[in-house]
This record gives structure tokens, sequence and C-alpha cells, in this order.
């Protein structure tokens, strides 16, 4: 917000436990799936405030929808080794646009490149029904698949096949 004030609640809160998937509280070496606790609302100038609160501390944040305010606040906590395993998390998720609107707290899967999304939408906070279509988590395959999935990958540039490509021959490689 561009007067820094805080915003001010416009509608009920929504709050639900999330699966969360980051540094074990008691070896922060380890990894462990553990739950962290979202809430959002709506705010007078139009956008939603959410809110997560970790095992290991918590952060909010404001943007227009559920959608692209998660899309932040994840890449911020990727940076500390946290992943949020949601519909929003899904690779091939996507929020509202013009073309494909859904609710504020909605988000489309756009299972296929160049192809409309499903014709339903999904609770954005909701947990997949197979933390497999999450895939990795990140934001960047996420950008990846939805920059390809538009056709926008320009001469030169990663797309997320390459990247699939290249993710599937080093696991190859480990194994």
């Amino acid at each position: 917000m561009s007067d820094q004030s805080e915003p001010i609640q416009n509608g009920p809160s929504q709050s639900c436990e999330v699966p969360v998937y980051g540094p074990s509280p008691q070896d922060p070496k380890q990894w462990a799936l553990q739950s962290a606790q979202i809430t959002w609302f709506p705010t007078t100038d139009g956008e939603v405030l959410v809110d997560i609160v970790l095992p290991v501390g918590d952060m909010a944040s404001v943007g227009r929808d559920v959608f692209s305010t998660m899309l932040g606040m994840r890449s911020d906590l990727q940076q500390h080794g946290w992943n949020v395993l949601v519909n929003a998390s899904r690779r091939n998720a996507w929020g509202s646009t013009r073309r494909y609107p859904c609710h504020i707290d909605q988000v489309r899967i756009y299972p296929a490149f160049g192809r409309p999304p499903e014709p339903y939408s999904l609770h954005a906070l909701a947990l997949p029904d197979d933390l497999g279509e999450i895939g990795g988590g990140s934001v960047d395959e996420q950008l990846l698949w939805r920059k390809e999935w538009a056709g926008r990958v320009g001469p030169g540039e990663w797309s997320w096949t390459e990247y699939d490509r290249e993710r599937r021959a080093f696991q190859a490689r480990k194994s």
C-alpha cells in the first residue's frame, strides 16, 4: 500500500490450517511436514491481507487476491526453506484473470499448455487431492509453467519443458 497505513478489514476473516514443509523445530538441518495457520480477509481498498503463522514465526502481506498474495509470500518463505502445500502452490494453478475469472480465494487449474483451464475453480488454500500435483512447489516452477502456458517463452529463454527435462535427468543420475 502506498500510504503505509495498516489495512482495514472489510469482511469476515477466513482461517485454515495448512501443511507446510520446512526445517524441523527439533533439528533445523532436518526437514519435516508441519502445520501452519493462514488467516485472510478483504480490505477496504479492495485487496486482501494474508497472514501465515509458521512454527518459527509469522508473516503477513497484502495483495489483489489470495493467490497473488501467497505467490509473493511463498517466494519469501522458500528462501528460508519453507514450502506451503496448497492448491495455490500447484505449478499449473493461477489466480483470476480477465479471461478466466474466479473468486478472490480461488485458483484455476491449467492442465495443458495453450489450453483453457478446467471449467471449475479450487480453493487456493485447500490441500490438493494428490500432493504430487504440487511438484516441487516452487514459485519459479509455477512462473515457468505459466509463461510456457501463455506462449511467452522467447528464443533462448528457459521453459518449463526444458526445466522439467533437466530435473528428471538429474534425478535419474542420482538414482
